[in-house]
């Protein structure tokens, strides 16, 4: 009798100890699998978030202007009323950057035109399109207001003639200030802009007598 109880004692023990484990194995599992799960929505977003950065990039990195870039550059012509388009080596300047350096290289460009440019009447210098593979840029020019402008100003007690850039020099004069009134010399000191050249020889001639 007593061994009867004991072998039903020592089957109870044995079922619920491989129950015991069982649960014990179930819930470890689950665990490991939640923190696999998490560990791999983790990597997933973080993959993501890489992707994004990697385009971000790749985008800012890439997209620059190289020796290969078509450079199209249009030029409207106010005074002929023509508008013409030409493709063109692309300028070593432009190499290496970006859509916004590109605009900055030519907002500067306009503010600090060649006397070259200054005489063709340069009014407007913008990009037009950006890409790798092609950049157009457009320049517009208007003669009527470049035509002739001149600045005048008093350098080392004489008068010297500069073109509206103010730093070409149009002329030496070897007229002195020495004999002109006060207003006059006070006008000279600061500078003016002259419309046009009869203009200018009619302000000279005043000078000069």
């Amino acid at each position: 009798m007593k061994k009867y109880y004991s072998v039903i004692i020592i089957s109870i023990s044995f079922i619920l100890i491989v129950s015991t484990l069982a649960f014990y194995y179930s819930y470890t599992k689950k665990i490991v699998l939640d923190k696999e799960n998490v560990q791999t929505q983790v990597e997933d977003n973080n993959e993501k978030n890489n992707e994004k950065k990697g385009m971000y990039v790749s985008t800012d990195q890439t997209n620059v202007v190289t020796s290969k870039t078509v450079y199209e550059l249009i030029i409207e012509d106010r005074i002929k009323n023509t508008t013409n388009s030409s493709n063109y080596d692309v300028p070593v300047e432009l190499i290496g950057l970006n859509r916004q350096e590109v605009i900055d290289y030519y907002n500067d460009y306009l503010n600090n035109p060649s006397l070259d440019e200054i005489n063709a009447g340069l009014i407007s210098c913008e990009l037009i399109s950006f890409s790798t593979e092609k950049v157009v840029v457009k320049k517009v020019y208007d003669g009527k207001i470049a035509k002739d402008k001149f600045f005048i100003i008093e350098e080392g007690g004489f008068v010297t003639v500069y073109y509206q850039d103010k730093k070409s020099v149009f002329e030496y004069t070897r007229i002195s200030v020495n004999y002109l009134n006060k207003e006059e010399i006070n006008r000279l000191k600061e500078g003016f802009y002259v419309e046009n050249e009869e203009k200018l020889y009619s302000i000279l001639e005043s000078y000069s007598s």
